[in-house]
């Protein structure tokens, strides 16, 4: 098969296209460039290891309008975004496939995701992977249901430990000195917050903390520092821990309260994004954080242009801007944006 592969020079998407070739496929490697944000020559360097031909696309104008802006505006009207989950739907998958279309038509593209591709009541998903820690179905729940029909996950029956291994022992030159990566590619070296700061240029607008009984209780420099379920950093001193759980971005309030505030058992979605819509009767689960405690879902129901989804109990921290994935077992049946409750 002619397979094309999402390769960034990391240990897991350089071994899926490793993989793919020992298969006998025919593979080559693209890799994306945004500004200074990706390492090609890392990519270039692998694929010349592994005897690939290595492609560099510039999508440098897509991600900036579609991921970095995104990240900031969504900031600034009180969300906690996900930028990788987008990234994914946008640029990972929609994107990249459309553009190498126009350097030849490929029978499949293939990304480095711990996740696999099965069926549930005759309805292509994803299914989570046998190493749970690792699974990357809830950052894959927001792509175009359409385009599984093309993707490839070579790493759908490999855990992260095996596939170090065996990256170490065939390359060990590139892949000894390692280090996964937490962070948000496109920010380096300081806050997200100051981030946002040098985009919007401005220096901080001074704004105020209240409590649940609108008494204010100091100032702050920025609603768009503090995300829900916050603790530390706050400097209030209150005798008593207290949390955000909440923000006003058009009078740039933050409303902090004790822990009890954080626990709801309701959220609202705007355009669920479904690979199996659930019927009115099946029993399903969410997810609202990666890794997080699956919860069933009791019910949904439309309320003014979103969807809300009641929980059979009350979960902490859920946040807007976040993901919600959906789960009928170990089935990814779908996804959206967790949206404000307020405002």
């Amino acid at each position: 098969m002619n397979i094309a592969i999402a390769l960034s020079g990391g240990v897991d998407s350089s071994f899926a296209a490793y993989k793919l070739k020992e298969d006998g496929n025919h593979v080559e490697a693209f890799t994306f460039k945004a500004d200074n944000i990706f390492n090609t020559e890392r990519a270039a360097y692998v694929a010349e290891i592994l005897g690939i031909k290595h492609h560099i696309i510039d999508i440098s104008k897509e991600f900036n309008n579609k991921i970095i802006d995104y990240f900031v505006k969504s900031y600034l009207k009180g969300y906690t975004p996900n930028p990788c989950a987008v990234c994914n739907r946008i640029i990972k998958s929609d994107i990249f496939i459309n553009k190498i279309i126009k350097y030849r038509r490929f029978d499949y593209y293939a990304s480095g995701h711990y996740v696999k591709k099965g069926e549930y009541k005759n309805t292509l998903v994803l299914k989570e992977h046998s190493d749970k820690l690792k699974s990357q179905t809830y950052f894959l729940s927001l792509i175009n249901k359409d385009s599984l029909n093309h993707l490839l996950f070579p790493l759908a029956d490999y855990d992260k430990n095996s596939v170090k291994k065996i990256m170490l022992s065939e390359f060990s030159e590139i892949f000894n000195r390692e280090k996964e990566s937490f962070e948000i590619c496109f920010i380096k070296d300081v806050k997200y917050y100051n981030f946002i700061r040098r985009k919007i240029k401005e220096k901080g607008r001074k704004g105020i903390f209240k409590n649940e009984k609108g008494e204010i209780l100091g100032n702050h420099s920025g609603f768009y520092k503090y995300t829900i379920g916050q603790r530390r950093g706050l400097r209030i001193a209150r005798g008593e821990r207290i949390y955000v759980y909440d923000t006003d971005p058009i009078h740039n309030i933050v409303f902090v309260g004790k822990e009890e505030n954080l626990y709801k058992d309701y959220f609202f979605i705007k355009n669920p994004n479904w690979f199996y819509p659930p019927s009115e009767n099946e029993s399903f689960l969410v997810r609202t954080r990666y890794n997080g405690k699956l919860t069933k879902v009791k019910s949904i129901e439309n309320s003014n242009n979103k969807i809300r989804i009641n929980l059979t109990e009350r979960i902490k921290a859920i946040t807007p801007g976040q993901l919600a994935s959906f789960y009928i077992e170990d089935n990814l049946i779908g996804g959206g944006i967790i949206d404000r409750f307020s405002l």
